[in-house]
């Protein structure tokens, strides 16, 4: 009998502790689709990218403030350039991207990884690397995003020793959320 009482006044307390909070910044209020114009990072000069959100959590830290957390998953189309402009190659890219973004209300900071498929490079098809930066994300639809990363590609020396495409490692994106 002792242990039966033991469990209904554990699961009791289970249950107090784990009930929901209502916050007020959910998912329903976010935007879930972001359009951004993207100069830099991740072997690409310039390119347009469209990211969705994956999911969207509130939860309560130890200390009882209110964190966020999300995944994001993009993808765009772009341009990468040669390092040599005697060669006047320009090559078409894909920057495709998924990151977990940690923070509160607008601000969060962005960790992830990318690849960027190079169309008619002759030297490598795909790029991979890590991005980690800063995002201000709107909490409302139709407001202004801007994002800052650094890319670091995989194989940092052996990258740099067996290309000529300009890989530039700082990330600046501005665009608008829906």
């Amino acid at each position: 009998m002792f242990k039966h009482i033991l469990f209904l006044l554990v699961l009791n307390g289970l249950v107090k502790i784990t009930t929901g909070q209502v916050v007020s910044d959910t998912i329903t209020q976010r935007p879930m689709n972001l359009v951004y114009i993207n100069s830099g990072g991740g072997a690409t000069s310039v390119s347009i990218e469209y990211e969705r959100l994956l999911g969207f959590w509130t939860y309560r830290t130890l200390h009882g403030k209110s964190q966020s957390l999300f995944i994001s998953g993009g993808l765009g189309f772009g341009t990468a350039s040669m390092q040599y402009p005697d060669e006047g190659n320009e090559y078409m890219t894909l920057p495709i991207h998924i990151s977990a973004n940690v923070g509160n209300r607008a601000s969060f900071f962005e960790s992830g990884v990318g690849t960027t498929i190079l169309f008619g490079y002759p030297n490598r098809e795909t790029i991979t690397y890590y991005n980690f930066g800063y995002r201000l994300e709107p909490r409302r639809k139709y407001k202004f995003l801007f994002r800052i990363n650094f890319c670091i590609p995989f194989y940092t020396l052996a990258f740099f020793e067996s290309t000529d495409l300009i890989f530039i490692p700082l990330s600046l994106s501005f665009g608008i959320g829906f």
